[in-house]
């Protein structure tokens, strides 16, 4: 008997039961496990069809990996049939418009039950996993049946690394079951090595994310002499902190977008009790008649960042989450704010400090730091081209990790 493996899904059942009066109060409140908890049980998981190509099945957890593992998906496409997962319902939605895939469905939890028997019926013949979401059942399964089991833009956070450094025997069971590493940098590289994984498979192939294309829509329209500043990726208590800074600094047009769909509602009860003049995105506002845009929509953030000229990525106000990718409104040469707890985003961090393309704001700067730019275009000119020098100096992650993902799987 594999005690570390009973171990394991008693785990597993415990915390399963633990979150289940959570998602049910969310189910109910906002919406959020509507759509994706009974696909997550396994229910109506599709099948796919069969022909002589190779199945690879490609898992990113969420909306950022999905916007970063799309153009590699795209181009695996030349090599087999792409059956892509994601674990949350915003990572679904922006798979759906920006990955081309044969089938694109919720990773099934991974209770032995409900992973193995789907892993057995669709045989993939490769498993891609992105950045730092491993599932022991899952990736035990999917050897069980032959595939290779990969990770690309590989990272592990520096609290992760502590917790497996503290229970060496998960590190060697979990991560053991992972082929090949293809990891974002020499940091990541030396953790997953110092947790016993050998050298020979951990290789460094950069980050994803600095390679993804430009947005090609068309850009929103902007007024002349507006200056815009897009708040991106917000999460709780960073909204009623950025509308306190707002109200210091006149001639000022922001659109807010939270994080997540299911706060819209709460987000837009902080802006009425504001004293703003606000509107929300699907009642086509305009700055026209606003200060304050509510984003409540999903894929179009970018498009705001595009126009801007300074933007906030959130995340990073607030001690529960350790940041987002700061780096995305960069790539348009937009200055970028970003708060003082950027622990899950340090080589992003590294990368910002390092090209001076943005600075870090807390609490008690945000007006004055805000302000101060708005009057300093030449501060801001700097940043944003310090920004596009990052991913100018930074490509090449796509080919590297294609080449490797190829090279490790002979089957493809």
């Amino acid at each position: 008997m594999d005690l570390f493996k009973l171990g394991y899904d008693i785990a597993l059942h415990l915390y399963a039961l633990g979150m289940l009066p959570k998602i049910g109060w969310e189910a109910w409140r906002h919406g959020k496990y509507r759509k994706s908890f009974a696909a997550r049980l396994g229910r109506g998981f599709p099948s796919v069809a069969k022909d002589e190509r190779p199945l690879i099945w490609v898992h990113a957890v969420s909306l950022g990996e999905t916007k970063a593992v799309a153009p590699l998906v795209e181009k695996l496409a030349q090599h087999g049939r792409i059956l892509f997962s994601t674990a949350t319902e915003t990572g679904y939605q922006e798979a759906l418009k920006s990955v081309k895939a044969s089938q694109h469905v919720f990773l099934p939890y991974d209770l032995p039950y409900i992973i193995r028997p789907i892993v057995r019926r669709i045989r993939p013949s490769v498993v891609i996993l992105v950045e730092s979401d491993f599932w022991l059942n899952f990736q035990d399964a999917a050897h069980e049946v032959g595939a290779k089991v990969v990770l690309v833009n590989g990272k592990i956070s520096e609290r992760s690394f502590r917790r497996f450094a503290k229970f060496p025997a998960l590190a060697r069971r979990l991560l053991g079951s992972l082929d090949y590493l293809c990891v974002q940098g020499e940091l990541y590289q030396q953790r997953f090595c110092a947790l016993g994984l050998s050298q020979d498979k951990v290789v460094i192939t950069g980050n994803l994310k600095l390679d993804a294309p430009r947005l090609e829509s068309q850009p929103l329209a902007k007024k002349e002499g507006d200056f815009i500043l897009t708040l991106g990726s917000t999460h709780d208590p960073e909204e009623r902190l950025w509308l306190e800074a707002i109200k210091t600094c006149p001639n000022l047009k922001v659109y807010l977008v939270p994080r997540h769909p299911e706060r819209f509602e709460s987000v837009a009860s902080l802006l009425e009790a504001s004293g703003l003049m606000w509107g929300k995105w699907s009642q086509q506002a305009d700055f026209s008649k606003v200060q304050v845009i509510l984003v409540d929509a999903m894929g179009v953030l970018q498009r705001c960042y595009q126009i801007s000229d300074l933007a906030f990525v959130g995340g990073s106000l607030t001690q529960k989450v350790g940041g987002h990718n700061i780096l995305e409104p960069s790539v348009y040469g937009v200055p970028v704010l970003y708060g003082p707890y950027m622990w899950g985003q340090r080589d992003f961090l590294e990368l910002m400090q390092r090209y001076q393309a943005g600075c870090e704001v807390t609490e008690t700067t945000l007006s004055s730091t805000l302000c101060q730019l708005m009057q300093n275009s030449e501060a801001r000119q700097r940043m944003g081209a310090g920004g596009k020098q990052i991913f100018a100096h930074s490509s090449g992650a796509l080919s590297t990790t294609y080449q490797q993902v190829l090279g490790v799987n002979p089957q493809l």
